[in-house]
């Protein structure tokens, strides 16, 4: 396995755009779909939002993702 990230931290802010730049291959989408909790993570870090530690099932509570290949009927 290869560690991509390391003691990492960041935040967005309410009402701001952020945008998640990177070339092709760069671990974009592999970071989304990690905070995303879309690929599992029990490499003993933790995902928090507003203070609380979230997981799969209350990522919803708060946000949402809709990867660029989702269609929508």
């Amino acid at each position: 396995m290869k560690e991509i990230l390391k003691n990492i931290s960041g935040i967005f802010k309410t009402g701001q755009i952020t945008a998640i730049m990177g070339a092709s291959g760069a671990g974009k989408t592999t970071l989304l779909n990690i905070l995303a909790c879309r690929i599992p993570y029990d490499q003993g870090g933790r995902l928090y939002a507003n203070s609380l530690q979230y997981n799969y099932d209350s990522f919803g509570d708060f946000a949402n993702y809709v990867m660029q290949s989702d269609v929508l009927m």
